[in-house]
């Protein structure tokens, strides 16, 4: 069939039937510093082509050029991310978020549930027989006051969890926002927040947690049958409900082989564990980024390292991120 071809002119402009590879000096706009000019101004050079096999359709492409001319010189970013930028550098500063199942309103919404009890499963632990007789290591160990029976201030039964915006800082570290994880886990995963945050936002295909107290564990399972109930779309439902899994048990046995990226708040892990997971971690395929608290032995060789400032519930902390190394197994996350 015939082709129309266009520029998808956002304002001023010449509607040409040609490919138009250049526009009047007065109208460039791509070296103001005001980014607004230079986003309009690289969206009104990409081309949009129209195939049209009929007049009607020749006719309704002309229409919608028409339509799109008399727009006032304001550029909708949803719209210019479908375009083919010539600036390729503002094209990566606005990335083009995935599809996504869950709207932006009920994510928010669930997310407000999720942390409405921050610190719920905040506890030392003395009243919780799996975490007081199953720690990682024996009691001799980790130190129980035998007066009080609990452990000192940081060890792996003390608990804290990242913040709202700390889960999201971490994500768009990670460029989740951008291309979200195949399978993420959380590590000593808790109350289960982090995990719920993952699947609402949709910043994994699978979220799952590994956690050895059956008292958070509970918690996070009590977290995940709420957000599912308060969802209102079946599709977010079902999502919620065969895409996030929380298991019991020591991290240390678990099967971790389809995991992606993981995060794990090891701060108050014993030094024993913190090995043990990176011996763990080396070994899998498919894993593309790591994010912790304390940092992981054994990473080194395969994995670049560098660290950020996350909100964590009650303090801002320093999280280790590592990357695949590019030439290494497994695929690279993007910076």
């Amino acid at each position: 069939g015939m082709v129309l071809t266009t520029n998808a002119l956002r304002g001023r402009g010449v509607w040409n039937p040609h490919i138009c590879s250049r526009r009047p000096q007065k109208y460039a706009h791509a070296q103001s510093h005001n980014p607004i000019e230079r986003v309009a101004h690289w969206e009104k050079q990409a081309s949009l082509v129209v195939h049209a096999e009929s007049r009607s359709s020749i006719l309704k492409a002309f229409l919608l050029s028409s339509l799109t001319l008399a727009m006032p010189l304001a550029p909708t970013l949803p719209l210019t991310a479908r375009y083919h930028y010539q600036n390729q550098a503002r094209a990566q500063a606005l990335p083009i978020r995935p599809s996504t199942l869950i709207s932006d309103s009920e994510k928010q919404r669930l997310l407000d549930i999720i942390y409405s009890d921050l610190d719920a499963g905040y506890t030392t632990e003395s009243k919780d027989p799996n975490i007081k007789f199953r720690m990682y290591d024996k009691l001799s160990s980790i130190g129980i006051n035998p007066l009080t029976g609990f452990p000192p201030p940081c060890t792996g039964g003390t608990y804290g969890e990242i913040t709202r915006d700390g889960i999201e800082t971490l994500a768009v570290k990670l460029g989740l926002d951008r291309n979200p994880a195949t399978v993420f886990y959380d590590l000593g995963s808790g109350a289960g927040k982090a995990v719920m945050h993952m699947a609402v936002a949709e910043y994994a295909r699978d979220c799952k947690g590994v956690e050895l107290s059956k008292l958070r564990n509970d918690q996070a399972l009590k977290l995940q049958d709420q957000t599912i109930n308060s969802a209102t779309s079946s599709d977010t439902k079902n999502r919620l409900k065969n895409h996030v899994k929380f298991s019991l048990g020591d991290l240390r046995d678990a099967d971790l082989s389809d995991a992606s990226v993981v995060w794990s708040a090891n701060l108050c892990f014993p030094e024993s564990v913190n090995v043990a997971i990176g011996k763990t971690l080396g070994k899998l395929p498919n894993l593309e980024a790591v994010a912790s608290l304390e940092e992981i032995p054994g990473l080194e060789d395969d994995f670049s390292k560098q660290s950020v400032d996350l909100p964590c519930s009650w303090e801002r902390m320093e999280v280790y991120l590592y990357r695949r190394k590019s030439g290494k197994s497994g695929a690279p996350v993007p910076s």
